[in-house]
Parts: structure tokens; sequence; C-alpha cells
């Protein structure tokens, strides 16, 4: 059983790169449970909880210490997710994606049998971009969401077979970016059909949209984002074992901003806990109510 786990941020060609592995023959599901990003939604709505349960969101992640995956509130979700996963691993290769994975990727990996990580990324400017028309992020909060992601990608695949590259590569070259994936994953034992078959359909309409250049030069990047993206620049290609590269700290201006947004989001989710609660009692008041007076009635 064999699980290729697509890793990366959002908006980086995390589902140009799924939807390739699957024309290539990699399973991702049934077409019932995929949406338009090709993104299992029960698996998703797994991680959705997880980062809730531990204090957080996609966009205001939790932090996460040591053995944070043994924490006793995510076991039913374990369970949960077992039950999912057992008709997707008999039909191995399974192809994966969900960025939030970057996150949450020790948690699932006593359950992905032998996984391998296919991991792509994308220029830090061109996810703030994205994420500001699709979400109204500010830089500074892009920012920091993309170092923090591609960080937690590369550090939670240590000691796993890891093929990284460029999302520009997918966009420049998709055909033969995809059969250099392609043989990275056979020689680790998968094997796929040719590239050509199944790569036709990536987002080559968005190349229009690039615009950075090959350094990061937004003012509001900190140091250590700059760091983290000319680290990223050497790594492209097939790692047998991956050794992540030593990243340097986040700055505590983008820390403090994202425990910022995951204690907002927590604040939300009481008050939809709180205001459903209140939706319910006030049904149930208003049901015995009108079974009080039927009742009175001769």
């Amino acid at each position: 059983m064999t699980t290729v786990a697509v890793l990366g941020m959002h908006r980086s060609g995390t589902s140009a790169l799924a939807r390739a592995l699957n024309r290539m023959g990699a399973t991702l599901g049934d077409a019932r449970d995929l949406d338009h990003n090709w993104e299992h939604t029960e698996l998703r709505g797994i991680n959705t909880r997880m980062l809730a349960k531990l204090g957080g969101a996609w966009d205001g992640p939790p932090a996460l210490e040591p053995g944070w995956e043994r924490d006793p509130r995510l076991a039913l979700l374990g369970d949960y997710a077992d039950t999912l996963l057992q008709p997707l691993l008999a039909r191995s290769p399974f192809a994966w994606k969900d960025p939030r994975t970057c996150l949450t990727l020790p948690w699932w990996l006593p359950r992905l049998g032998d996984a391998l990580v296919v991991f792509v990324y994308r220029h830090p400017e061109e996810v703030v971009g994205s994420l500001h028309a699709r979400d109204g992020f500010g830089p500074a909060q892009g920012l920091a969401l993309w170092e923090l992601y591609n960080v937690a990608a590369l550090t939670n695949a240590r000691g796993l077979p890891v093929y990284a590259l460029r999302y520009d590569e997918l966009l420049r070259e998709p055909v033969a970016a995809c059969d250099r994936v392609r043989a990275a994953l056979a020689q680790w034992g998968v094997a796929l059909g040719p590239g050509a078959d199944g790569a036709v359909e990536l987002d080559a309409a968005k190349a229009r949209n690039r615009s950075a250049s090959s350094e990061l030069s937004h003012p509001a990047a900190t140091p250590s984002q700059r760091a983290v993206w000319q680290l990223l620049g050497t790594l492209d290609g097939a790692h047998d074992v991956f050794a992540p590269p030593s990243f340097p700290a986040p700055d505590a201006a983008s820390t403090e901003l994202l425990a910022a947004v995951a204690s907002r989001r927590a604040c939300e989710r009481e008050l939809h806990r709180v205001t459903h609660s209140r939706r319910e009692l006030a049904t149930l008041f208003a049901r015995r109510a009108r079974e009080s007076v039927s009742r009175r009635k001769p």
C-alpha cells in the first residue's frame, strides 16, 4: 500500500500536480468524494477538524509542540481516518493532496502505508497575490503562511522519499516535469503511465499571472522568509531519504500574527457553537410550548 502525498502551500500548484498524477494512473478517490481542487473532501475535513481541536485553522495554524499527534482529542478522528483510508489504500498508488497536510503529516504517516512525497513550491510573492485575490489576506499574513507551510512540509518529510519541484517548472514544461516526477516515483516502486497523457490540463493559463522575479523583494518579507526562499531553490529533484535543510526561526512578528488569527478563529467557532445551541434551545422551548397549549385545549 503506497500513498503519494502531494505537499505544498495553498495556491502553489498542488491541485495541478494532483490532477497530473491522477491522469498518469494514481487514484485520488471516487469522483463523488472529490471537489474541484481534486481534494478528497472527507480527508480534508479531518484535517480541518484536527486543526480546530488543537486551537487553530488553516489560515491561523495552532502551535504544534513535539508529540502533538498523540493528543487524545484526536483519537476519534483517527478511527474515522482509518475507515476512509482502507479502501483508498487498497487501490494503490493513492495520491492525496490537501495543503493542510503540510502541517499534519506526522499524524497521518502511520496510516498512509509506504508514504512518498511530491513537494511543489511557488514564488512567495505570487502566493501572496493569489491569497489576496481569493481571501483578502494582507502581504504579512500571506508571507507568514507561505513560510510556515513550506517549512513544515519539508521538516515533516524528513526521512521519506521526496521529489521537489517549483510550480514554474510545471507551467513552463508540464510534460517534461511530469515525466521527471514519474521517473523518480518509478525508482521508489510506484509505476505510473507517461506524463504526456496527464499533463495537458495543468494550470498553464495561470502563466499570465506570473509577475515575480527570481528574488524575494517584497517590502513585507522578513529575513527568514528570504532565507527560506533561497533554500527551496537548492532542493529541486529527487531525494531518496530526504534531509531537510536548517531553516531559520521565523520572525516573531509573523508568529504573533498567525497566533492572533488562530485566536480569532477559535472565538468565531465558540460564537458559532453558542449561537447554534441557543437556536436549538429556542426551538425546543417553542415545541414544548405548543405541546403544552395543545394539551390544555378541551
